[in-house]
């Protein structure tokens, strides 16, 4: 009663992927894989091969211990030059601290000119458009002045020429 979709299938990767290409992983005890005839040889194979695996890894550790000191000196040296700029930059900070109150009052005093000169520049420029629109309201007003005399004097005119006419009329003459 088993169905197929319940076996369990071994799948293969496809051709072309590399578990199938590489070449196989080096045992590191292949060599022994066939044993020697005798016990004793299979015995000091093996002691050779774990003494030279642990001399080198020995030399590994050496030089691993070497490179790592060589660093921490590197980093050693970085951090020295980190900390004696820090200093550097702290002292000229304390430096600055007197100077800081000397710059911010001269602002304020600074401030305080330019609100002045602002002023009194924004009150003469006030002044001048103030006398500019009297004048220009003093002109309106004699041109306004000189136009009406023009008109009673036409007014005037036109009032005597009409009294003459009426006059003569009335004395029949016209």
């Amino acid at each position: 009663m088993t169905d197929d979709r319940d076996r369990y299938r071994v799948k293969a990767p496809p051709a072309g992927v590399r578990a199938q290409t590489a070449p196989p992983e080096m045992d590191w005890d292949s060599d022994l894989t066939p044993l020697p005839l005798s016990t004793r040889a299979a015995i000091s194979q093996v002691d050779g091969r774990v003494k030279s695996t642990t001399s080198n890894l020995g030399d590994q550790v050496a030089e691993v211990r070497h490179e790592l000191r060589r660093d921490i000196r590197h980093v050693d040296a970085k951090v020295d030059k980190l900390a004696s700029h820090l200093t550097e930059l702290s002292t000229d900070t304390s430096k600055m601290g007197g100077q800081l109150e000397i710059l911010v009052a001269d602002r304020v005093i600074e401030m305080t000119e330019t609100s002045t000169t602002r002023t009194a520049t924004v009150t003469s420029d006030l002044k001048i458009r103030e006398a500019r629109e009297f004048s220009e309201i003093e002109e309106r007003r004699k041109r306004r002045d000189h136009w009406r005399s023009v008109a009673l004097k036409a007014l005037a005119a036109i009032g005597s020429v009409w009294a003459v006419i009426s006059a003569m009329a009335l004395a029949g003459k016209c």
